[in-house]
């Protein structure tokens, strides 16, 4: 953590005010809140910025109609690793490890893919709370996971981001072709503000998905004690992915469906 670097790539429509662009003043005004916040971000975590290759003038005119891309900022972050052999991969492994949640879950559906994926099918906005960073809160948990990973305490790591933790484990399962039975109730007593929409598709930042060896889980749950750790439940054996919340199943799927859904978006259509 001590050894990173990052690139960061802002790909903007243009901001420049002008007859073509006349809201071109709140385009900059988001790029200069992007700067701040990315500026914010990399003297928490003691982050330097090496390299860049900016595109200011990403817009388009079609059939006369302009297209601007949105705002993006395309952050890459180089790391030095001590030892690739104790690397963990994203995808669970075995049936019977034990699966954990890191991090704190909040009700932060703003601009989520949830809420954006009503608004393209349905119409309306995608407002509500946006995802709040604590990067004190995250360091703190990352520098732990760190060490548990050098010990080889963590079987898999996945972090909870585009669509929140449903869809961390659903891909997860993925990867190790098979399915999985969870109970979210300890998140809530954690958290009263939370719904179960929140939970399952909200994404509140610096949460990790883990699993661990189930003869390892004491000593993981020991390495984790100063972190928000929440003990879920463990990889399956079958094609199911189940989410029950105080014993009633609230989300029940087929992993082999989603994952063919997953993959339809690629060339293929899931092939």
């Amino acid at each position: 953590l001590d050894r990173m670097a990052g690139l960061d790539n802002f790909c903007w429509p243009d901001s420049v005010e002008s007859e073509k662009t006349p809201d071109g003043r709140y385009k900059l005004a988001q790029l200069v809140r992007a700067n701040r916040a990315l500026d914010d971000v990399c003297r928490a975590y003691q982050l330097p910025c090496i390299s860049g290759k900016d595109s200011m003038k990403n817009d388009v005119i079609m059939n006369g109609e302009k297209i601007s891309v949105p705002p993006t900022l395309l952050f890459t972050l180089l790391g030095n690793h001590e030892d690739v052999r104790k690397a963990v991969s994203s995808d669970f492994k075995n049936s019977g490890d034990i699966i954990y949640l890191l991090g704190q879950s909040h009700q932060e559906l703003g601009a989520s893919e949830l809420v954006t994926m009503f608004r393209d099918e349905c119409g309306g906005g995608i407002g509500g709370k946006v995802p709040a960073i604590d990067t004190t809160r995250n360091l703190a948990l990352y520098r732990d996971l760190t060490a548990a990973m050098r010990q080889e305490l963590v079987v898999s790591a996945h972090d909870c981001s585009d669509g929140g933790f449903a869809v961390a484990l659903a891909e997860a399962c993925f990867g190790a072709d098979t399915g999985c039975s969870v109970d979210i109730s300890e998140i809530f007593s954690d958290n009263n503000g939370l719904d179960k929409w929140g939970m399952l598709f909200g994404e509140s930042l610096g949460r990790i998905l883990v699993s661990v060896k189930a003869e390892q889980s004491a000593e993981f749950e020991a390495a984790m004690v100063s972190n928000a750790c929440f003990r879920l439940g463990e990889v399956g054996v079958g094609d199911e992915i189940s989410i029950s919340l105080s014993g009633e199943t609230i989300l029940e799927a087929s992993m082999s469906a989603l994952k063919q859904s997953w993959q339809a978006t690629l060339d293929g259509g899931g092939a």
